[in-house]
């Protein structure tokens, strides 16, 4: 088959969650299958000298095309934003990604159009053109098509535009891939039919056989427990309860470390804030072996077994997660995990119900008990948990897309 997924962002860039990497595995596994792999994408996030393990950028000159990307068996085109800042700030993604078909081939010579996240610019031509070139067309919504997080005036525009980008492309799907019961639910709320939608869950994380050591010293702690928090610091992922919590085991004479690892998005200005106000210790940029609060910027995917292990709890406070693969990645790596029942994950995980503690999600009482409770568990850390007891294999998930695929052209090929 020959399947092209279109995403906005896409590895080497690691400042869009997990999303990406989710893509890059189902996209590397189909390509292991034999199958002939595109990927379209923006140039969000890249820069050069950027690096991740299996990919190699070769950068363009040309107006429209920033680099291309060349792993086994598959291509990447990363397509120029218009406007860059627009990606950067808002996440807005301005690439006209036909502009990719002189770099690889013609939407027409594939098989399959396979979306990733919803409301991107550009998706209602692509998906019209596909239809006229009678391509199939798949989506993953990965969470984006009605996230319950929204608040004032972004909840106002969203309800208002998402509406109308919806159906530039929503009628011309054939099939959805839902991460849990609950984004199957939103399809639905959406106008899909029942039999179009199939719920397949990210596969086991993966990381490079040799990983990439951190960019900083991450000392021991023997004293006092180490909370880690990995991904995007916003409101929306809960880390102002996480930041309650913590202040609040504070103050209890509970002294602990607590260390955010990612890409500011409006959350560290509140930390900052709410910890000197509370009198409690806080670096920036660094580690020391010392109880307090730590920020650090986002670091490479492959950087990142170094960090789970680093860690004695990781923190996973988030609102609403349709899936959420930080919770995989860390029991992967032997480190147990505080998590809110907003996971779709948890429908899906295979791992000892000792590694985690699943509390209500916006709880910072429960998020604080939770703490106080596995703060004492350092002793519960087990070896690496083998990623296909977490989750499916890579090939295991490729291999249900690719069912799907090709009853899409069998039902084609007989209309």
């Amino acid at each position: 088959m020959r399947i092209l997924h279109v995403i906005p962002y896409f590895p080497p860039a690691h400042s869009y969650g997990g999303v990406p990497e989710a893509v890059y595995s189902l996209a590397q596994a189909q390509a292991e299958l034999g199958h002939d792999v595109v990927v379209w994408t923006s140039d969000a996030g890249i820069q050069l000298g950027a690096e991740r393990e299996g990919i190699t950028l070769e950068w363009q000159t040309d107006s429209h095309i920033r680099a291309i990307g060349k792993m086994a068996g598959m291509r990447v085109i990363y397509v120029r934003n218009r406007w860059p800042f627009l990606a950067e700030r808002f996440k807005v993604f301005t690439a006209d990604y036909l502009r990719a078909e002189t770099f690889s081939a013609p939407i027409e010579k594939f098989d399959i159009l396979h979306l990733h996240e919803s409301y991107i610019l550009g998706y209602g031509r692509l998906a019209r053109w596909a239809v006229g070139k009678g391509v199939a067309i798949c989506h993953s919504p990965h969470g984006s098509l009605l996230p319950p997080v929204h608040r004032s005036i972004k909840k106002a525009l969203h309800a208002w535009i998402d509406p109308l980008l919806r159906r530039k492309w929503f009628p011309y799907i054939s099939a959805f891939f839902a991460l849990c019961k609950n984004e199957r639910e939103q399809i639905l709320s959406c106008g899909a039919s029942v039999d179009s939608i199939h719920i397949i869950p990210h596969s086991a994380p993966s990381f490079a056989a040799s990983p990439i050591p951190l960019p900083f010293d991450f000392p021991p702690l023997d004293n006092a427990p180490t909370f880690l928090c990995v991904g995007r610091i916003a409101i929306a992922k809960g880390i102002d309860i996480v930041v309650k919590a913590f202040v609040d085991l504070w103050k209890k004479g509970q002294s602990a470390r607590l260390v955010f690892c990612g890409p500011d998005e409006g959350g560290v200005g509140l930390i900052t804030d709410a910890i000197n106000a509370a009198g409690i210790p806080f670096f920036q940029g660094y580690i020391e072996n010392a109880v307090g609060v730590y920020i650090l910027p986002p670091i490479p995917h492959d950087c990142l077994p170094g960090l789970y292990e680093s860690a004695d709890i990781t923190l996973c406070p988030s609102p609403y997660e349709s899936f959420g693969l930080t919770v995989a990645e860390s029991l992967s790596f032997g480190t147990p995990v505080i998590v809110t029942a907003a996971y779709g994950c948890l429908e899906h995980l295979s791992a000892p119900e000792e590694m985690m503690e699943i509390i209500p999600p916006n709880d910072a009482r429960a998020m604080r008990a939770a703490m106080e409770r596995m703060r004492w568990k350092k002793e519960l850390r087990r070896e690496k948990i083998r990623n296909h007891d977490i989750l499916p294999s890579q090939s295991a998930i490729a291999g249900q897309t690719l069912s799907i695929y090709q009853n899409l052209l069998k039902h084609r090929s007989h209309v």
